[in-house]
């Protein structure tokens, strides 16, 4: 002959009974839960049945705040990504900003004013500017003279008039 639900739940500690009463409720027959309540209620353990739920639902509540964190993190970190990306994106403009670069001869030389204009000189650019001098008239061609990029060219004898 089987036991009844109320024998088996008399053996039980008072955690397993808590167990099939919060956890396992829909997993075991409602008779079963119904003893399992009964003999709770008899033990007169209600003092630790709500102690027990508490930190029972503290510890969820502590699991549930740990699934949580990563995500909070991510975006953090995704923050701070952003926040780096500027700071670096800045950095390099203020290195490259004050300079004339001319990549073909590897020359780098000091501009006399912050502009992004002539930061990168190519020979294209180089030859652009030799062929607007030889068309030019002789008051145009002072004025050229006379621009300061063109004196950092002359300065560094990338460009030279020939006479």
């Amino acid at each position: 002959m089987k036991p009844s639900f109320e024998e088996v739940m008399s053996k039980e500690s008072d955690a397993e009974l808590l167990k099939i009463v919060n956890e396992q409720r829909d997993d075991c027959q409602p008779a079963a839960v119904e003893a399992a309540e009964r003999e709770l209620a008899k033990r007169k353990s209600q003092e630790q049945t709500n102690t027990v739920s508490q930190t029972m639902e503290q510890k969820k509540q502590v699991v549930e705040a740990k699934a949580q964190e990563p995500v909070v993190a991510s975006v953090k970190n995704n923050a701070n990504f952003g926040r780096w990306f500027v700071i670096i994106g800045l950095i390099i403009i203020g290195a490259i900003l004050p300079f004339h670069y001319i990549p073909s001869r590897l020359m780098v030389f000091p501009k006399d004013n912050l502009t992004f204009s002539n930061t990168f000189i190519t020979q294209k650019d180089i030859d652009k500017l030799v062929d607007r001098y030889n068309q030019a008239s002789f008051f145009q061609k002072q004025a050229i003279n006379q621009e300061p990029f063109v004196r950092k060219l002359m300065e560094k004898g990338i460009i030279v008039e020939v006479k």
